[in-house]
């Protein structure tokens, strides 16, 4: 009979993994009384059944649910499952958050106090904190509509007086006016009336021309513009001469009349009592003429040239 040697195994008998207690289906407590939170504890790997304990502000019923939990409140958890494995763990209840949003409308900046902050600009902000009422958490959030007054400025120059529909006043001086008032926001606007009062005294003067003959424009002050070609060839008309101040600004017109008078026509002439040197001429006078004007031709008797010759007769 042969004896084998007998052999030997070695065997690791490894301790079971620490259990941890956790919990789920948590309530959390009301801010006010603020120690009505709920929740349910389980462990993972253990072998039931499972006897938990616990120390803190917090009380089990069932083995397994937790009442009273408090809000910010801190309890441990001790699990002893059949096979004698502990675990401990400890839970911190949270508190509950408030949310609180609202709309804000602001001139020009808005202050909120909640976090000390000025704003400028349209936006939404937020900021939390925590009630030293209840330990609550207070999650506060606006959106802000920032609105603008505006600041302007107009410039004026008018003959007086000038009528300001802003400020509901007649100005008949030079100067700086201010006109304050609330627009559709609520928000304050600023107009500042920079006013010129003009006191120019532009002349276009009436001419007379003869028909074709260029006549030349002297409104006054000079420099202005005038709506008609100057000089001027044309029939009769009015234009208007315009003058603007370059220091001031202020600008004026008048209106003057260019008269051209027609050709006068001169009918019945006939000469009597011709001689070698002279001769009578006989016309109808014509209606509104100043002077005439006579041309004739005649024939040097020494060299028989032709000859004309102009005569005014005032």
């Amino acid at each position: 009979m042969i004896r084998c040697p007998a052999l030997t195994i070695p065997v690791t008998i490894a301790s079971p993994p620490a259990l941890v207690p956790a919990w789920n289906n948590l309530n959390l407590p009301s801010c006010l009384p603020g120690c009505d939170g709920t929740a349910t504890l389980y462990t993972v790997g253990a072998q039931p059944p499972l006897v938990y304990s616990l120390s803190g502000p917090a009380t089990l019923t069932n083995n397994t649910n937790l009442n009273t939990l408090c809000s910010g409140s801190t309890f441990t958890v001790q699990v002893v499952d059949a096979i004698g494995c502990t675990g401990t763990q400890s839970f911190t209840v949270p508190s509950p958050a408030l949310n609180f949003s609202n709309n804000v409308s602001s001139c020009n900046s808005y202050y909120w106090p909640m976090n000390g902050q000025t704003y400028t600009q349209s936006g939404t902000y937020s900021t939390t904190s925590t009630n030293p009422l209840n330990n609550c958490v207070e999650n506060h959030s606006i959106q802000l509509t920032i609105q603008n007054g505006s600041n302007s400025t107009i410039n004026i120059s008018s003959p007086p007086p000038y009528f300001w529909n802003c400020t509901n006043t007649t100005y008949s001086q030079s100067g700086i006016y201010p006109c304050y008032s609330i627009n559709a926001f609520g928000c304050p606007d600023t107009q500042m009336l920079h006013l010129t009062i003009c006191t120019l005294a532009v002349n276009a003067p009436n001419v007379t021309t003869c028909e074709n003959v260029p006549v030349t424009l002297a409104g006054s002050p000079s420099g202005g513009s005038y709506s008609v070609s100057n000089p001027y060839t044309g029939p009769s008309i009015a234009y208007t001469y315009v003058y603007t101040d370059a220091a001031t600004g202020c600008t004026d017109s008048a209106v003057g009349y260019i008269d051209v008078l027609l050709p006068v026509s001169v009918t019945a002439v006939y000469a009597n009592s011709i001689h070698a040197q002279y001769a009578n001429i006989i016309w109808q006078a014509a209606q509104g003429a100043i002077g005439y004007e006579i041309q004739y031709r005649s024939v040097e008797a020494a060299t028989g040239l032709l000859r004309e010759q102009l005569m005014r007769r005032l």
